[in-house]
């Protein structure tokens, strides 16, 4: 699914700015060039391209942390989402550092309830729960 999805990220990317270029190649040129992307390429094609709809930043040391975030993309009639997690430099300083590649992943929505608590009572509109007698 991710190589399809970056097809078709290419050739609109083409089309937009190198109409010539679009129409000069095979769809097995296309898919070629798709599957010689480096990972970074990858992340990079995805980022531009997607709608953000999750981040997490995690503290990672004293010289890089970790950077998750989450893209949806209406591909083959239904919304699809891939994660994108990397490390990042913790300062200004190792920026342009090795890092390593970018992981990327598919990943689906699922809602989670959470429970908090908290130092001060509930009005009376969040004692009753949901569905009881008044």
């Amino acid at each position: 699914m991710l190589e399809s999805l970056l097809l078709k990220l290419i050739v609109m990317q083409e089309a937009e700015y190198n109409t010539e270029q679009v129409f000069g190649k095979t769809k097995e040129e296309w898919e070629k060039e798709v599957s010689e992307l480096s990972a970074e390429e990858q992340a990079d094609i995805l980022e531009n391209n997607g709608t953000s709809v999750h981040s997490e930043y995690e503290d990672g040391g004293r010289w890089s942390n970790y950077e998750t975030k989450v893209y949806r993309f209406w591909h083959n009639s239904e919304s699809v989402y891939y994660q994108i997690s990397k490390e990042v430099p913790a300062t200004e300083m190792q920026d342009g550092g090795d890092f390593g590649n970018p992981e990327i992943e598919q990943v689906y929505p699922k809602e989670v309830t959470t429970t908090i608590y908290v130092g001060t009572p509930p009005d009376e509109t969040e004692k009753k729960p949901k569905g009881g007698r008044k």
